[in-house]
C-alpha cells in the first residue's frame, strides 16, 4: 500500500495534556523501534527488542490548527517485545482482556485499531520539571478493557450500554488517525522519515539501524515531519516482526515518553 502522508507537522504541535484519570483510547499504531540497550533493576544494560504503542483519545479533542479542526490527543507508551509472564507487555495485554495467558510468541496485529481504557497520570520531564508529560499510569501497565455498560443513575434497574453491539466500538469514539504499522524487517526510508522525530531518534540508536543504512543507503536529508494529529501515516505496514506461523491472539510508559 502506498504512502499518502498528511502535510501538517506532527512534532511542532503545542503540548496539550489529557486530564488525569481514566480515558477510552484507541490503539492506532505499533512501532518496532528495534533492539535497544536497556538496564533493569540496576543490572548491566542488555539488548532488548522494543515497541511503542500509539493511542488516540477519541473523546478528548483539541484544535491545533483552525484549518483542520478538532483532533484527538495522543499518548505513546514503550514496551519490551518479550513473551514472558514477567513481561510488562504481556501483563498489559492480559489486563486489556484480549490475552488469557502468556504465549510463546507475540502477535500485536490483532490489537491495532482496537479500543481499551487507560489510566493517565501527569509526570514532569526528568531534566526540565516545567514540561509535563501524560503517561499511562503504573509505568504503562494501567490498561483495561472498555467498560461495556453502567447502571442508569436516574432509573433503577436500567442499564446503559456504552458499546455498539454491532461494531463493538464505544459510542462516540470514532477513529481519527489511520493505523500505523511499522516493521524494522520491512524498513524503508520513506516510512522511517514519516515517523515522529523522537521515534526516529530512538530507532537510530537501535542495534539494527546500522544494517538498515548499509542495506538501504545513507539516510536522506531531514525533512519536515509529515505526521499530524488528525492523519497519521496513511499506511499499514508490519510492526513487531512475527514468524509466519504465529496465530493471531483473539481471547495496550516510560518516563519522558511524550503525549501529543
Amino acid at each position: 500500500m502506498s504512502l499518502n502522508p498528511a502535510k501538517s507537522s506532527f512534532d511542532n504541535k503545542p503540548r496539550v495534556n489529557p486530564k488525569v484519570g481514566k480515558h477510552v483510547v484507541r490503539n492506532f499504531g505499533v512501532i518496532d523501534i528495534g533492539t535497544q540497550m536497556e538496564s533493569f533493576e540496576g543490572k548491566p544494560p542488555k539488548p532488548t527488542p522494543k515497541v511503542i504503542l500509539m493511542f488516540e483519545f477519541p473523546k478528548v479533542l483539541h484544535v491545533f490548527d483552525e484549518k483542520v479542526g478538532p483532533e484527538p490527543l495522543q499518548v505513546f507508551s514503550e514496551y519490551s517485545f518479550i513473551a514472558s509472564d514477567r513481561s510488562k507487555l504481556c501483563k498489559v495485554l492480559k489486563a486489556w482482556g484480549r490475552l488469557e495467558m502468556s504465549p510463546k510468541q507475540l502477535n500485536l496485529k490483532p490489537y491495532l485499531g482496537k479500543y481499551c481504557e487507560v489510566e493517565i497520570e501527569h509526570k514532569p520531564k526528568r531534566d526540565d520539571p516545567s514540561i509535563i508529560y501524560s503517561n499511562i499510569a503504573d509505568n504503562g501497565r494501567s490498561v483495561f478493557p472498555v467498560t461495556e455498560s453502567i447502571d442508569d443513575p436516574q432509573q433503577e434497574g436500567k442499564v446503559i450500554q456504552l458499546i455498539d453491539p454491532a461494531t463493538r466500538i464505544p459510542y462516540g469514539c470514532k477513529a481519527y488517525n489511520a493505523n500505523v504499522w511499522f516493521d524494522m524487517d520491512n524498513f524503508t526510508w520513506e516510512q522511517f522519515k514519516s515517523l515522529p522525530k523522537f521515534i526516529q531518534d530512538k530507532i537510530r540508536k537501535s542495534r539494527e539501524f546500522p544494517e538498515k543504512v548499509a542495506t538501504h543507503g545513507a539516510e536522506p536529508a531531514s525533512e519536515t515531519p509529515t505526521t499530524s494529529h488528525s492523519q497519521a501515516q496513511n499506511y499499514e505496514k508490519p510492526v513487531a516482526s512475527v514468524p509466519s506461523d504465529t496465530k493471531p491472539i483473539v481471547t495496550a510508559a516510560d518516563d519522558d515518553m511524550p503525549s501529543f
